[in-house]
C-alpha cells in the first residue's frame, strides 16, 4: 500500500475515469441517446430528396403516384437511420429498361452502415458477382463562390459500387438485378469509399443512393445506367448542397411578398381614385366629393393675418350700389373685422380733429 500513499497512481486513475466518461458522452451523442440531433444540412437533404427530384430523366419518366416517401415502419426507419427517403421507379422502354431509384439521407454513422452486399443477402437475396467500382464523368453547374448570382461549370467523376444480386418473386421465379450504390455529402460528388463511416464523421449528414436495373438479354445495363446518371446527376448535385430549404419556405416568402405588393397597389390605387374623384367633383362644381380637411390651423393663421391687416390698413368703404354682403372670396368674418377696423379708424380721426380744434 506504499504506492497508494505516494499517490503515484492517482494521475493515471484520473485519466482513466476521464477517458471512460468521455467515451460514454461521445457514444450517447453519436447514438442520440439523449435526444434527436438537429441539422440544417440534414433538413435540406430531406427537403430536396422528397420534394424536387426530377420526374423525367432523359427517356425515363416517373409516375408520382408510385413514389414512396419516407419509411412507414418506424423500427426499420430507426435502424436504417433514414431521416428522409424516396423510392421511385423510372419507366423506360424495351431498349432502356425501367430503373429503380432509392435515396436516403441521415447521419453517416447509420446511413454508411447498411449496404446491399450486406442487407440484400441478409433479406434472402444471393450475390452472384463481386463488388466492382463504376465511375462516370459528368458536368455540373454550381453557384460561383465569388459571385453567387453567377454559375460555374465543374467537372466531376462519380464513383459507385456495383454488383449483381439474384432474387425470387412470390411465384418462385428468379431474377437478377444489378445494383449501384454510393454516398454524397454537401460539398463533394458521389463516392464509394470502402469504409464510409470512417470517411465521414459520425454526426455528418450524407445521402446514400441505390440505382437498380433488371438484367435482361440484349441490354447493356452498365451503358443504360451510365446514360441515366449522366442526365440525373447534373440536376441532383446542385440540390444536395445543404442549402436547399424546400418548396414551402420559398412559396411562403413569395406569398408574403405578393400580399405586400397587392396591399401597396390597393392603397396606392385607392388614394389615386379618391384624388381623381375629388378633382372631377371640383370641376363639376360638386364640392361634396372633395374630402374634408382639417383647416383649423389655416383658419387661425388667416385670423392672425386679418388682425394684422386690419390694424395696419384702413377699412374698406362700401360704394354706392355695391352690396356689403358681396362674396369676395374672403373667409367668414373677414368683412366684420375690416368694418370694425374702419369704425376704429373713424373714431381716431374724430378725436384728432377735436384735439386740433382745442389747440386752435
Amino acid at each position: 500500500m506504499e504506492f497508494i500513499k505516494n499517490k503515484s497512481l492517482f494521475p493515471i486513475l484520473i485519466l482513466c475515469i476521464g477517458g471512460v466518461l468521455g467515451a460514454m458522452y461521445y457514444e450517447g451523442v453519436a447514438t442520440e441517446r439523449w435526444g434527436e440531433m438537429q441539422s440544417e444540412t440534414l433538413e435540406s437533404f430531406k427537403a430536396a430528396v422528397e420534394q424536387v427530384m426530377p420526374m423525367t430523366v432523359g427517356v425515363w419518366e416517373a409516375n408520382e403516384s408510385e413514389d414512396v416517401l419516407g419509411i412507414a415502419n418506424e423500427d426499420i426507419r430507426r435502424v436504417a437511420g433514414a431521416y428522409g427517403a424516396l423510392a421511385r421507379r423510372y419507366h423506360g422502354s424495351y431498349e432502356n429498361p425501367d430503373i429503380h431509384l432509392n435515396i436516403t439521407c441521415g447521419f453517416s454513422r447509420n446511413v454508411g452502415a447498411h449496404t446491399p452486399d450486406v442487407c440484400f443477402v441478409g433479406s434472402g437475396n444471393e450475390q452472384v458477382s463481386s463488388v466492382e467500382k463504376f465511375s462516370i464523368a459528368y458536368l455540373v453547374e454550381l453557384p460561383d463562390p465569388e459571385d453567387p448570382a453567377k454559375t460555374m461549370t465543374e467537372d466531376r467523376i462519380a464513383t459507385f459500387n456495383t454488383a449483381v444480386f439474384r432474387g425470387w418473386d412470390p411465384s418462385g421465379n428468379s431474377y437478377d438485378q444489378r445494383v449501384f450504390w454510393g454516398w454524397k455529402d454537401a460539398g463533394e460528388g458521389w463516392q464509394a469509399p470502402r469504409f464510409p463511416r470512417m470517411k465521414w464523421q459520425p454526426n455528418e449528414p450524407i445521402c446514400k443512393m441505390y440505382v437498380s436495373i433488371l438484367e435482361s438479354k440484349g441490354v447493356d445495363t452498365l451503358k443504360a445506367v451510365e446514360t441515366f446518371l449522366q442526365d440525373f446527376l447534373p440536376t441532383v448535385d446542385p440540390l444536395l448542397n445543404g442549402k436547399y430549404r424546400g418548396l414551402n419556405s420559398v412559396m411562403g416568402e413569395t406569398s408574403d411578398a405578393g400580399e405586400t405588393s397587392e396591399a401597396d397597389e390597393t392603397a396606392d390605387g385607392g388614394e389615386a381614385a379618391s384624388v381623381e374623384k375629388a378633382a372631377e367633383g371640383a370641376v363639376d362644381g360638386d364640392l361634396s366629393a372633395v374630402p374634408e380637411l382639417d383647416l383649423s390651423v389655416e383658419e387661425d393663421a388667416d385670423a392672425e393675418n386679418e388682425a394684422d391687416v386690419s390694424g395696419a390698413a384702413p377699412g374698406l368703404e362700401e360704394e354706392d350700389g355695391v352690396d356689403g354682403d358681396l362674396d369676395l372670396g374672403l373667409p367668414a368674418g373677414a368683412l366684420e373685422t375690416e368694418k370694425d377696423a374702419e369704425n376704429s379708424a373713424g373714431s381716431v380721426s374724430e378725436k384728432e380733429e377735436e384735439v386740433d380744434e382745442f389747440t386752435l
